[in-house]
């Protein structure tokens, strides 16, 4: 694992140095990041219109947050393109889901352009009618990196 130290003075941050721990493998940090691709995998599926809902509770009961933000969308995006960085998935499978999330994107009720704060997943009816500068920022640029990607295919 790298960790990460940032030294300070009194004018600011100065520098940041790398300190790597020999603990934590690359299959260890690889296998927890496959982990933590199966939740959006799993979950952004059709019931939820291929966008990821917020959260899942496991107590008392297992339940699901059928609604999402755009920052949650954005990184289920930046999610999919590093599952593919990390070789968790294939070319084949970024398509697809890049393809399902944004055609789900474009029938999504929006102000002016821009996708509201909340959806509900399961039938991306807004649950609010306020446009967020700061998910609309996290959305924007992982559209970025988005596009970044496809154009180095």
């Amino acid at each position: 694992m790298i960790l990460f130290e940032f030294k300070f003075d009194s004018s600011g941050l100065i520098y940041t140095t790398i300190k790597q721990n020999k603990i934590l493998e690359r299959e260890s940090l690889l296998k927890y990041a496959s982990n933590i691709w199966q939740f959006f995998a799993e979950l952004s599926n059709e019931e939820n219109n291929f966008i990821p809902p917020d959260n899942i509770q496991f107590k008392p009961t297992k339940k699901i947050a059928h609604r999402t933000s755009p920052t949650n969308i954005g990184f289920y995006l930046q999610s999919i393109l590093s599952a593919y960085d990390l070789q968790i998935i294939n070319l084949e499978e970024v398509v697809l889901r890049l393809n399902q999330t944004l055609v789900t994107l474009q029938r999504a009720p929006k102000y002016k352009g821009h996708l509201y704060n909340w959806y509900d997943t399961k039938t991306l009816i807004p649950l609010s009618r306020y446009v967020s500068t700061v998910d609309s920022g996290n959305y924007v640029a992982s559209l970025i990196s988005v596009v970044e990607f496809c154009k180095e295919l």
